[in-house]
């Protein structure tokens, strides 16, 4: 059992416990991630897919009902793509595995590094600890 980690930052101190770590492939691109149905932007194909492969690579986790705090590294494959864009494809992914919404992230520390031989998401999750 890991024990908790207690944190300072603006909104005080508090205590996480470390909930896992995964390496996960490299999310697919904004542009292909919704697409326009009968007006209304909807998960495309290709988002759906890579959705299925994100609970298949991470086995049975339950989504928590606890606030979040995520360290994030995407490794690219190539010179392009903003940080920005990879986080919000990746983090509304993993919206129903992890957390049941993206409400529940408190803070986000990412990083974006580049790997052409292997693009990939290391990921790492903290859920904060009801103080008594």
């Amino acid at each position: 059992m890991v024990s908790p980690v207690s944190i300072i930052g603006p909104v005080g101190v508090r205590n996480l416990k470390r909930f896992g770590e995964w390496t996960l492939p490299v999310p697919p691109s904004l542009n292909r991630l919704y697409h326009n149905w009968r007006g209304r932007m909807v998960k495309s194909k290709e988002g759906k897919d890579y959705a299925k492969k994100l609970v298949s690579l991470m086995g049975e986790v339950v989504p928590v009902t606890e606030t979040v705090e995520l360290q994030i590294v995407v490794y690219r494959p190539r010179k392009i793509g903003d940080l920005d864009n990879y986080l919000k494809c990746f983090l509304d992914s993993l919206a129903g595995i992890l957390y049941h919404n993206d409400k529940q992230i408190r803070h986000i520390n990412a990083y974006l590094e580049d790997d052409k031989d292997d693009p990939r998401v290391e990921l790492e999750m903290y859920v904060e600890i009801p103080r008594p």
